[in-house]
């Protein structure tokens, strides 16, 4: 599967895992502090856990291991139009999902603008210590990083400034941009924007529950229905409004829960994090099914049988100082054609891991001597996967080549 897609389907599975949980144990919770963090926590796990390779890293450099395995796979006929197809339907998929983004990202930067916008715009002024931006009119309230926008009819409510200065002090607009940022990663996934809307609501409920007492709660809650006919610039905004007006006050005459229901969080991060170590290395276990596969028979044959193949892979095999030091690994598929006369032609990377591990299994399929070819076909297709592993093994003596790759380890596998 391509790379791309796979990242994001590893990316989505994450992201449910996480929104199931919320709205299942965490979401009539009222520590939203606690919520915050645990949404916050998913969204980074989702984005970065299938980008980390948790399989073991090298110590040095012979524990490099290469190999060959685990059988050359024949690509031919109807078989080898299959892949085909199959590259090229991902291909069209990561254009289509690239393009959607682009715009989706576009539109979030000029939202962003906006704001800038409006500074340059209006007059400023301060207010209990606070600087304000005054708009004109009775637009509302709403703040992004340390700018509050207040329109002129409501400059003198304490309520709204101090609402929209806990969005400030606490940095909520960060939250409000990682999730801007998720929903274009995960344009085409529903669960991704509820998670959104989900964070968007706690984070009202948050500034709701700071500012609001039982001698203001009547005062406070007339203030959010005065604004009720309010419409935001800009959706991504803190803003005083929200359209989730109903579940706000709910929220806010809800019993608050004992320190005891912490308990659901200390079981829910730590499960959401295993799921996600599960999901990100699933796809490394996991068969790539778009490669064919054959029968020992239908298998061009190396001079000499495997033996000698795994002399020449011993002889001419090494791992990359350079991917040694990024600390790269992963399954090279080379694809080489085999003529009628058992010469080598048109190899090919088919699937890649890394620019230098990339050239490396080109390379040695380069050196390849003439194979003894099927003598029911004129020319053969097979795919030949190189594994790039770093494991830890007993320390050895380092040796370079005069090119600066260091000869690796080989075992040669095959089924």
């Amino acid at each position: 599967m391509n790379g791309i897609l796979l990242y994001l389907l590893e990316v989505n599975v994450i992201v449910t895992v996480v929104y199931l949980a919320y709205r299942l144990v965490l979401s009539r919770d009222t520590h939203f502090q606690w919520r915050r963090a645990f949404m916050l926590t998913g969204i980074t796990v989702a984005v970065v856990f299938p980008l980390i390779d948790f399989g073991t890293t090298a110590e040095s450099v012979s524990n490099r291991i290469a190999y060959v395995g685990p059988a050359l796979q024949v690509v031919h006929g109807a078989v080898s139009n299959a892949v085909d197809n199959v590259t090229i339907v991902q291909s069209l998929l990561v254009a289509l999902y690239a393009s959607v983004a682009a715009v989706l990202l576009l539109y979030l930067v000029v939202r962003v603008g906006s704001v800038f916008a409006l500074v340059r715009r209006y007059d400023d002024m301060t207010v209990a210590d606070r600087r304000l931006f005054v708009m004109p009119g009775n637009s509302g309230a709403f703040s992004f990083f340390g700018f509050i926008f207040v329109s002129e009819g409501f400059i003198d409510d304490d309520n709204v400034i101090s609402h929209e200065a806990v969005h400030v002090d606490q940095l909520h607009s960060v939250d409000v941009l990682m999730s801007e940022f998720l929903s274009i990663l995960c344009w085409f996934n529903p669960v991704a924007w509820l998670l959104r809307g989900e964070m968007r609501d706690n984070l009202e409920y948050i500034a709701d529950s700071r500012v609001m007492t039982r001698d203001n709660r009547r005062q406070y809650q007339m203030s959010l229905l005065a604004m009720t006919d309010n419409q935001a610039i800009a959706k991504f905004y803190n803003n005083f409004n929200v359209s989730s007006l109903k579940k706000r006050i709910k929220m806010m005459n809800q019993k608050k829960k004992s320190s005891v229901a912490l308990v659901r969080y200390m079981i829910a991060i730590p499960a959401v994090l295993a799921l996600a170590f599960i999901c990100s290395n699933w796809a490394d276990a996991a068969p790539d099914t778009t490669e064919a596969s054959a029968t020992e028979e239908e298998v061009p044959q190396f001079p000499g049988g495997m033996v000698e193949f795994q002399k020449f892979m011993m002889m001419n095999l090494h791992y990359p100082a350079e991917a040694f030091e990024a600390n790269e690994q992963g399954t090279v598929v080379v694809q080489m054609c085999i003529n009628a006369d058992g010469s080598v032609c048109d190899a090919k990377v088919v699937k890649s891991v890394s620019p230098s591990l990339d050239a490396a299994a080109l390379e040695l399929i380069s050196k390849s001597p003439r194979w003894e070819p099927l003598k029911k076909s004129k020319s053969v297709c097979v795919n030949v996967p190189v594994v790039y592993k770093l494991s830890v093994s007993e320390p050895a003596e380092k040796e370079e080549k005069d090119d600066g790759a260091v000869p690796a380890t080989v075992a040669v596998r095959f089924k």
